[in-house]
């Protein structure tokens, strides 16, 4: 019962066409995957189902489902890069697409047991749908977050993460992160700021290198 007044109070607060799902039950798990920049709806819908192929349908003998939060592109892709710099200032610049994404998933979920999975810019927004529903209630044994090639320097909840040594795009946001500390580069992703970005966190995995790595600027990135 206190768990559906957290989630009403929460969705409410969304604003009034937002509606609670009919039931959220203790039994069964729900992963809700986040995809990164530059990934279309489509190409979403299919990550998330092999994601659920590879984990399967059974947790403990209890239904899993995985769920789809889609991060729509902006602007081809160059206002994601934007809201991506303005988050690892930890100064989102709007809650649009957080709303969105809570808003999209808010009636597929009828689990209580909760895990944010994102991959990428998706890694933000788990981190920070994490905050917000600890924040207004939800229960921090109820949720938890797993990241994959993350440009966030911390997993929110103490959560675990997995980025390649071989992540071209994280390898290069964590250079130009490292770099922008010192001076503020011509052409670098960053405006001018007094701030001081965090480090992507560092890679604890090396996996395999795809036949066209070493031309590929985006290799070892893919979630798929």
């Amino acid at each position: 019962m206190k768990w559906r007044i957290f989630l009403v109070t929460f969705f409410l607060l969304l604003g009034p066409s937002v509606s609670l799902a009919s039931s959220c039950t203790a039994s069964g798990y729900t992963v809700v995957y986040v995809n990164g920049i530059f990934t279309s709806q489509e190409d979403a819908l299919v990550d998330a189902q092999r994601l659920q192929d590879k984990i399967g349908y059974n947790y403990n003998n209890q239904r899993l489902t995985v769920r789809l939060g889609y991060n729509p592109s902006h602007l081809g892709g160059a206002g994601d890069l934007l809201q991506s710099i303005a988050q690892a200032f930890g100064s989102p610049i709007s809650n649009y697409d957080l709303e969105t994404i809570l808003t999209q998933v808010h009636s597929q979920v009828t689990t209580r047991k909760i895990l944010l999975l994102g991959h990428s810019q998706g890694t933000f927004y788990t981190n920070e749908m994490y905050n917000y529903l600890v924040d207004h209630g939800v229960p921090k044994k109820s949720i938890a977050v797993y990241n994959v090639a993350t440009p966030e320097s911390f997993v929110s909840g103490g959560g675990g993460y997995l980025t390649s040594t071989n992540d071209k795009v994280i390898n290069d946001v964590r250079d130009k992160e490292v770099n922008g500390n010192l001076q503020v580069y011509v052409n670098s992703y960053y405006v001018h700021t007094s701030n001081v970005v965090n480090s992507a966190l560092r890679a604890n995995i090396t996996l395999p290198k795809e036949p066209d790595w070493d031309e590929n600027t985006n290799a070892g990135h893919a979630f798929g």
